[in-house]
This record gives structure tokens, sequence and C-alpha cells, in this order.
């Protein structure tokens, strides 16, 4: 049994109603035991699946809670703080003073140079 194998009998597993899994899992037992995953792990089959299964509702579970809380976020009121937090900007004139300074600052021209520069640095280091 390979690695490959191994990892679709327990996505089989997981998929299966319980006792089904249980089931297939002590039919595949002994195959499993000659694997050279086993032989290398010496992990039983149960405890595996057992991993496997917790793998499994872990990344199920984190994957609802990133989509609920997408879901629930309130748009108009984030809406509305985005529009607060830029007004304050505005009125806090330092701020103002260093985005202006940072702009005034800002020289595409010169950073796509020093990113040639660099570029061409890092190329010939590989050589």
């Amino acid at each position: 049994m390979t690695k490959l194998q191994i990892q679709q009998l327990l996505e089989k597993a997981y998929s299966s109603h319980f006792l089904n899994s249980i089931e297939l899992l002590v039919e595949k037992e002994s195959e499993y035991k000659k694997s050279d995953f086993f032989k290398q792990t010496k992990i039983q089959l149960f405890t595996l699946y057992e991993k496997f299964f917790v793998y499994q509702e872990s990344k199920y579970s984190l994957s609802n809670k990133i989509d609920e809380f997408i879901n629930d976020i309130d748009t108009e009121k984030l809406e509305l703080l985005v529009v607060d937090l830029l007004e304050r900007i505005n009125k806090n004139s330092r701020i103002g003073e260093l985005m202006a300074q940072l702009l005034k600052n800002f020289n595409l021209d010169a950073l796509l140079a020093d990113s040639t520069k660099l570029q061409t640095m890092l190329a010939d280091l590989k050589k």
C-alpha cells in the first residue's frame, strides 16, 4: 500500500458513515501493516485515522470561521469607520504634511532604477 493509497483510504473512511468507516479500516488493516509507511512510522491505522479526522475537522472549522467572519461584516458600519478615519487623517495637519512629503519625495524612476540595480546584483551573485 503506497502513501497515496493510504491517503485515499483515509479520505474514503472519512466520507463514509461511522460504522462503515470502522469496517473499512478493519478490512484494510493487514494490507496497511505491510506498507512502508507503517514500517517506518509504526502508527496504527486507527490512530492514523483519528489524527486524520481531527486534521480534517480543524481544517473545516477554520474555513467555516473565516466564512462566518466575512459574512458577518457589516459593510455599512465598515464604510462609516473608513470615512471617519479618512476625515480624521484629513483634519490632522501633521499626517497631511507627512503624506505630502512622502508623495513629494516619491520618485518612481529612482525606485525603478534601484530595482534594476538590485536585480543585476542578484543575477551576478547567482553566477
